[in-house]
């Protein structure tokens, strides 16, 4: 039986940046966010990875759409379904990586296509929620 991984994901906007985080062992970016454990609605998934990644509370979540994604990772197959959420923090100020195996970056929305980001089939879908929900991230 193939396992499925859930995860939840979230997009967050700030002067037409996106926020991203960054793998340092393989070198590509993905949005925040991480597995879900039992028991934990994605939601509260995202919440609690916010503060573990960066500290930081959120004010605002959206879910959005799920996305299936399957990939290869040292010769073992992986699949997953993605929950992608709008997301508002509470602090945007000097975001930093609490975490040594990650670093976050504010990517410009019109260098998204042309990123290293994974997957990158999402990145039309990425564009098009952002444009769809700009007033969610104004305050």
């Amino acid at each position: 039986m193939t396992k499925i991984d859930l995860i939840a994901r979230g997009i967050i906007i700030q002067d037409d940046k996106i926020l991203l985080c960054k793998s340092l062992e393989q070198g590509h970016y993905f949005l925040p966010g991480g597995h879900v454990e039992e028991g934990e609605t994605q939601e509260e998934t995202f919440t609690r990875e916010m503060q573990e990644e960066i500290g930081r509370g959120v004010s605002k979540v959206q879910k959005i759409i799920d996305v299936n994604n399957s990939y290869v990772y040292k010769e073992q197959e992986f699949n997953e379904i993605i929950s992608i959420y709008i997301v508002a923090l509470k602090d945007y100020l000097n975001i930093k990586s609490l975490e040594d195996h990650i670093d976050f970056a504010w990517v410009p929305l019109s260098g998204l296509a042309t990123s290293v980001f994974k997957p990158i089939e999402m990145v039309p879908e990425i564009l098009k929620c952002v444009e769809e929900n700009r007033e969610f991230w104004l305050v």
